[in-house]
């Protein structure tokens, strides 16, 4: 599977576009990092913009796998709203497919009792240990998410109908 990396690009108003090229796989974190610092001058060398961004996406192999429920709709799905350490800045995180049984009746409100729900939020809001390591997850800015704002229901537009 390749590996990808996604550059960020903002123009002369401020607003950001996305660039993606992919890597085979075989490297090292550090050998496909320094690439990806290769690459930026020759892209900026032929771009009006201003690279101010770039990251890594590394495939890995999961283990254990789910078949997707017969009913399963990714446009049916939960938004999760995330507190940190930083006033203001609520970082959100959308699941698609989320379980309509761990929604509350008659609400559109993620059930916070539930077990699952539960061992969900206290993974991203206290970070989960690899080894020594405590990995703890941030928003893009690096923000630590300290606590669940809010989780609801959240349903995305179908496709448009063809005339």
């Amino acid at each position: 599977m390749p590996v990808n990396v996604t550059y960020t690009v903002e123009d002369g108003t401020g607003r950001t576009s996305l660039m993606e090229f992919n890597m085979d796989d075989g490297a090292t974190i550090a050998e496909y990092a320094d690439v990806v610092d290769q690459l930026r001058p020759l892209i900026q060398a032929v771009i009006t913009g201003s690279i101010t961004a770039a990251s890594l996406n590394i495939p890995v192999a999961l283990t254990g796998g789910v078949a997707a429920a017969v009913n399963s709709d990714v446009e049916e799905g939960a938004l999760f709203i995330w507190n940190t350490n930083e006033l203001g800045v609520f970082p959100r995180n959308r699941l698609p497919t989320f379980d309509e049984a761990k929604i509350i009746p008659g609400t559109r409100l993620v059930d916070g009792a539930d077990a699952d729900v539960i061992a969900f939020t206290g993974a991203i809001t206290a970070g989960l240990t690899s080894g020594a390591t405590n990995v703890q997850f941030v928003d893009y800015r690096g923000a630590n998410i300290q606590s669940g704002k809010e989780a609801y229901e959240q349903f995305l537009k179908s496709r448009p109908r063809r005339r």
